[in-house]
């Protein structure tokens, strides 16, 4: 009995073309809502409310390979999340999100679960985040993947808020790949009712 080695299934171009252009139209729409709420230049004391909501993250991303790079996947990368979350409370934020990145290889598509611990609600927050999901291509290759990191954000406005983090990003599959990443986000929140706040109004309600 011949044993038939595995073969990768050929590529769809066509399938990874549709899913780029959804990762466009996602963070265009996105985008739109961003512009519309810009902050106000005399308004420097702008935070996100910490009541509970839905929150929507588009965010570059980029990392360089730990160790040994000169197995497939693991030299660097960059590629594009978008993340769709809900704040729980005032520091737990869970969500879902998806992908592209693209390796010294080929693309690979992440999907994943996304947590993130706020530390204080303020302009300036730092938080811890956590990911962990998988990571497939058109040609078959399949991934597991944790992502924990740390960073901090920054409001721009009531709705709006920009984010710095890095982490340690190690994928398994038939080898451990490890990787220093780092990531620029675009954060919206989804408020409900009052949408601005001052520190003086956050100091009268934390007495």
């Amino acid at each position: 009995m011949t044993i038939q080695p595995n073969q990768h299934k050929p590529s769809n171009p066509c399938i990874l073309k549709r899913f780029i252009l959804f990762l466009i139209i996602s963070a265009s729409a996105s985008g739109a809502v961003y512009a519309q709420n810009l902050v106000i230049p005399n308004r420097p004391y702008t935070f996100l409310r910490s009541s509970p909501g839905y929150i929507t993250i588009n965010e570059l991303t980029g990392g360089i390979g730990l160790k040994q790079v000169s197995a497939p996947f693991s030299k660097s990368f960059f590629g594009f999340n978008t993340i769709h979350s809900y704040q729980i409370n005032r520091n737990f934020v869970i969500g879902a999100g998806a992908g592209i990145s693209i390796y010294n290889d080929e693309a690979m598509i992440p999907l994943f679960i996304d947590f993130r611990f706020n530390f204080y609600i303020h302009s300036l927050t730092p938080y811890f985040s956590g990911d962990g999901g998988l990571l497939f291509s058109l040609s078959g290759n399949e991934k597991l993947f944790i992502n924990p990191g740390a960073g901090i954000r920054y409001a721009l406005s009531r709705n709006i808020c920009i984010s710095l983090g890095t982490g340690v990003l190690v994928q398994v599959a038939e080898t451990l790949n490890s990787f220093v990443d780092f990531k620029i986000g675009l954060l919206y929140k989804y408020n409900r009712g009052k949408r601005f706040q001052s520190f003086k109004d956050l100091d009268y309600q934390c007495r």
